[in-house]
C-alpha cells in the first residue's frame, strides 16, 4: 500500500495495477510520482464519479454501502464507478502518451 503526504492509505487500489492501464510499466518511479499522477487523473473526475470512486478503491466500501452513503441506487454506483474507472484509465494513457511511453 502506498501513503500519501496526508497519511491516507490506498487500501484497496495498488498504484501499479493503475498504471498497468498503459503497456509499459513504470519502473524507476517512486510511490509519490505514482501517487500525482493518479491523483490528478481522480480530480478530473466530476463530482459524483469522484465520490464514488473515492469511496469504493480508496476507503474499499462495497457497492451497497456506497449506495447507502450517497443515496443512489446499487446500479447507480456502479455506473458511475465504470464511466470513473473508464476516465481515469483515458486521462492516464494522455499522461502516458504526452510523456512519450
Amino acid at each position: 500500500t502506498i501513503r500519501c503526504a496526508s497519511g491516507n492509505v490506498f487500501m484497496a487500489l495498488k498504484i501499479n495495477a493503475f498504471c498497468s492501464f498503459c503497456s509499459k510499466s513504470t519502473p524507476g518511479w517512486s510511490n509519490s510520482v505514482k501517487y500525482d499522477v493518479l491523483s490528478k487523473g481522480i480530480n478530473t473526475l466530476p463530482e459524483a464519479q469522484r465520490i464514488v470512486f473515492t469511496l469504493h478503491h480508496i476507503d474499499g466500501l462495497p457497492y451497497s454501502e456506497i449506495a447507502q452513503i450517497t443515496e443512489r441506487s446499487k446500479s447507480s454506483v456502479e455506473s458511475l464507478l465504470f464511466r470513473a474507472r473508464k476516465r481515469v484509465k483515458e486521462r492516464l494513457i494522455i499522461f502516458f502518451k504526452k510523456e512519450g511511453w
